[in-house]
């Protein structure tokens, strides 16, 4: 079982990093299962595109992304579990 996550009070700024691959997948790092940067068509959305950080890239550079590579709940299962922890 993983440790858990400690929430920690922000101060000044952070660097945050994020993978981009061409396929959609996860990884393991620092023995967390972790997945990419999902932008699924966003390259074809050129309105949508231009107001991102990725907008100073080449759109025909970025990969398309058909479906995440985790596990997304259904609507009814999201619905449930929130019932269960507001009890």
């Amino acid at each position: 079982m993983a440790p858990p996550a400690i929430a920690q009070p922000a101060t000044g700024t952070m660097t945050y990093f994020q993978l981009l691959f061409s396929e959609n997948e996860e990884f393991i790092a620092s023995e967390l299962c972790l997945e990419i940067l999902f932008i699924g068509r966003l390259r074809r959305r050129k309105d949508i595109f231009q107001r991102t950080s990725l907008s100073t890239l080449p759109h025909n550079f970025l990969p398309e992304h058909t479906a995440s590579a985790t596990q997304i709940l259904r609507p009814y299962e999201a619905i449930t579990l929130a019932a269960m922890r507001a009890a």
